[in-house]
């Protein structure tokens, strides 16, 4: 439940900020949005460091019980090597890698672009409608956290989110020319079912030990993030040919930039069927004053 709040928190910038952001843009230009974007993040690094509570010390008494030697702490590259011989957090990585894809390539760059030209909507009213899949992700992200715990199933909503997100993501491919209330339902359903892959990190929490979560966590999303570097202009590429210079693409041109991401997305819901499953892990709370 946590991380989905945590989640859902992360996408509020994305889900309130992007048609504001946009018509700063047409009415500033690119700079002013920019330096509101700076202002903000610095705002928000200052409250951390001093909102933020240090490590608690009875936490470091249930680290103690997975063996953890303040003494003699892992070194980081004999972690490093064991994450990288750790097949179920590849697979926790590289799927929760694909299942992103809506947002990292969708919502955060190509989504106003690729629903301008393929729905024929207005750079505002698809603005919009991406925004849509960050809100639709925060959703999923508490709902997909909540039912894991109840459930204490983990792989069951993994696996469901990812086939349904794959699902979703051909439909949209295929509306070119529905209703906008249609389009609005694909997006929200989109972002509601990629909410699962929040999981990844839930799973790996799960089975790491409390001394080196973090940089296990910290892997998974090091992934996460690295996959869209790599996707994001292979698709603008892909979109791109046989498109004459000074031109914009057509649908069918878009298509074959979207066609990468559907396609990465069933990859992903291959390496989801892969993933051990996990059950909450029972914590033991001790407060010390």
């Amino acid at each position: 439940m946590v991380p989905g709040l945590t989640v859902a928190m992360g996408t509020l910038g994305a889900s309130f900020a992007q048609y504001p952001l946009l018509i700063l843009t047409k009415s500033w230009g690119w700079r002013v949005p920019l330096l509101v974007c700076t202002g903000a993040g610095l705002v928000i690094a200052f409250m951390l460091w001093k909102l933020l509570p240090k490590r608690p010390n009875w936490f470091v008494e249930l680290m103690r019980e997975d063996g953890f030697d303040p003494k003699s702490p892992q070194p980081l590259a004999s972690l490093i090597k064991e994450i990288m011989r750790d097949r179920n957090i590849w697979c926790f990585s590289l799927a929760a890698a694909g299942l992103y894809l809506p947002i990292s390539v969708i919502g955060d760059l190509w989504g106003v672009t690729f629903l301008h030209i393929h729905s024929g909507l207005s750079t505002g009213l698809s603005s919009l409608l991406t925004t849509l899949i960050f809100i639709g992700f925060a959703a999923g992200g508490i709902a997909t956290g909540h039912l894991s715990d109840r459930l204490k199933r983990r792989k069951i909503l993994f696996v469901t989110g990812a086939i349904l997100s794959s699902v979703i993501a051909v439909a949209i491919a295929l509306t070119n020319s529905a209703p906008l209330w249609w389009n609005a339902m694909l997006m929200i359903a989109l972002g509601l079912t990629t909410g699962s892959q929040l999981l990844a990190f839930v799973m790996t929490a799960d089975v790491a030990k409390r001394h080196n979560r973090a940089v296990k966590l910290a892997f998974v999303n090091f992934v996460v993030m690295v996959l869209p570097v790599f996707i994001q202009p292979a698709v603008g590429f892909l979109a791109q040919i046989g498109v004459a210079k000074g031109l914009v693409p057509s649908p069918g041109q878009e298509l074959q930039g979207y066609g990468l991401v559907v396609v990465l997305m069933f990859i992903s819901t291959g390496l989801s069927l892969c993933v051990k499953d996990t059950k909450p892990r029972k914590e033991k709370f001790v407060i010390a004053h």
